[in-house]
C-alpha cells in the first residue's frame, strides 16, 4: 500500500477521512500508470505475491548492480531482480542466467513494468539505466535449496 497522493507527488499528506477533492494540490508528476503496471506484475507472478526467502547473489555491497533472487519454498517460481544502485548506467553480465532462475529456458520472462522486455539467454550483457532495475521470472523454476546453518552441541544459540 502506498499513502494516498504519493502517486502524484504531492507535499501535504491527506487524511482519508477529512480529505477532500478541492483539498488536492496540483500534481507535481504522476506515478499512477508505473504503480498499475507493477500491480499487474506482480499478480501475473505469485513469486512476488508471498512471503519467502530472498538471496543475494553478489555479496559485496561495494558493487554497483545488486542481484537478489527470491523463490518460493518446496513450490516452482523464481525472480532474479537485477538492480542500479548508482546515477550512472551499468554494465550487466549474467553468464549462466540458468543457474540463477533454473530450467527451462523456454519458461523465462521479462517482467519489468515500463521497459521493453528483453530477450532472455542462458548468457545476457545489457546496459542498466540509473537507479532501474529488471525483473526476470520463471514460473517453472524448481525452489533454491538453502543450505542452513548448523548448531553443534556446544552453541548456546538453541537456547
Amino acid at each position: 500500500m502506498i499513502p494516498a497522493g504519493f502517486e502524484y507527488g504531492f507535499k501535504r499528506r491527506l487524511n482519508v477521512v477529512k480529505t477532500r477533492p478541492e483539498d488536492w494540490e496540483t500534481p507535481t508528476y504522476d506515478l499512477s500508470t508505473y504503480i498499475t503496471q507493477v500491480n499487474r506484475m506482480k499478480r501475473n507472478c505469485p513469486v512476488l505475491l508471498e512471503e519467502g526467502p530472498i538471496m543475494r547473489l553478489n555479496p559485496s555491497e561495494a558493487e554497483p548492480v545488486v542481484y537478489l533472487v527470491k523463490f518460493r519454498e518446496g513450490r516452482k517460481g523464481r525472480v532474479l531482480a537485477v538492480i542500479n544502485t548508482t546515477r550512472e548506467e551499468q554494465p550487466v553480465e549474467l553468464n549462466d542466467l540458468g543457474e540463477i532462475l533454473g530450467d527451462p529456458p523456454s519458461a523465462w520472462e521479462d517482467l519489468t513494468p515500463d521497459m521493453i522486455p528483453l530477450k532472455l539467454q542462458p548468457s545476457l550483457n545489457f546496459n542498466l539505466a540509473p537507479l532501474r532495475l529488471r525483473i526476470f521470472y520463471n514460473p517453472q523454476g524448481e525452489p533454491v535449496v538453502v543450505e542452513r546453518p548448523e548448531f553443534g552441541e556446544d552453541d548456546d544459540s538453541e537456547s
